[in-house]
């Protein structure tokens, strides 16, 4: 019978946190194979988790040079039955999570829902009211430490997605310890994932639904010609800054505490996220 290939480790989190950046630099490490497909929502989808881990595997190609196999599919950080069914299926996995300042990943969530259509005509506090997932996805401290219960410290790793920036090596060394790899210098230089804002917010909704088809249909060649020469039609690379007051105002009101029992959690000073 052939052998199940399943991950060694997991890239759980955080949605808008940084995941896709920190992918694409794991992707490039020789010792590290990165499944096929990110966001394989396995133990997240019960239609997923029913096909069983032979399925799973599928998405993991063994290459004799690596050490690791990793996917990266960020909503298992905040799913309890996720955790639950990754410490049940992979009891020795290891789990890597990326976290941004918790108002900046809250922003940049809203303004993907607005470029998504889910969105439509509502400021940020005025969506915070009818989608608090902006919110809760960013309480780390409430979401991390039944991780920090159920697992082992040695089989878990959080980075800041602020210290990859400005630090990267320093960062990244981190990550190339935790994984038992030898360091490599990786390019920084693309922009993955930049947030946008879409240029025609009445249609916001039909263009990103017709892009991302075209996108997963179409080869390679096309879809590098759509996102380099049609998608800039539609969107804009940013969205507008938030307003200072509103930012002190979703600190005091959501994330203080929050912010504060994850720095005792982590041993790590956190306090640029309280200004």
């Amino acid at each position: 019978m052939r052998r199940i290939v399943l991950p060694t480790f997991l890239l759980c989190g955080v949605q808008r946190g940084g995941t896709t950046f920190l992918y694409r630099i794991l992707d490039q490490h020789p010792s590290i194979g990165m499944s096929k497909k990110k966001e394989i929502h396995f133990f997240t989808r019960d239609q997923n988790y029913m096909k069983g881990l032979g399925w799973y595997a599928q998405f993991f190609i063994p290459i004799q040079h690596c050490i690791h196999r990793g996917e990266a599919t960020p909503h298992y950080y905040r799913s309890e039955k996720a955790r639950q069914r990754i410490r049940k299926d992979i009891p020795a996995i290891k789990c890597l999570f990326i976290l941004r300042d918790p108002v900046e990943r809250s922003y940049s969530h809203y303004w993907h829902h607005i470029r998504s259509g889910v969105v439509y005509g509502d400021t940020f506090l005025g969506a915070i009211d009818k989608h608090f997932a902006y919110i809760n996805n960013s309480l780390y401290a409430k979401h991390l430490l039944p991780w920090f219960e159920q697992f082992s410290h040695e089989q878990l790793c959080v980075i800041l997605y602020d210290d990859l920036r400005r630090d990267a090596d320093a960062a990244l060394r981190k990550v190339w310890d935790f994984l038992d790899v030898e360091p490599i210098s990786v390019a920084l230089t693309d922009r993955v994932n930049e947030g946008e804002s879409p240029r025609f917010f009445l249609f916001s909704k039909t263009i990103h639904a017709a892009y991302a088809r075209a996108s997963r249909i179409v080869p390679t060649a096309v879809r590098d010609f759509l996102k380099k020469k049609i998608k800039p039609i539609f969107y804009q690379r940013g969205y507008p800054p938030l307003d200072p007051e509103i930012r002190r105002m979703l600190i005091d009101k959501y994330f203080r505490d929050d912010i504060l029992k994850l720095q005792d959690l982590l041993k790590k000073d956190l306090t640029h996220w309280l200004k």
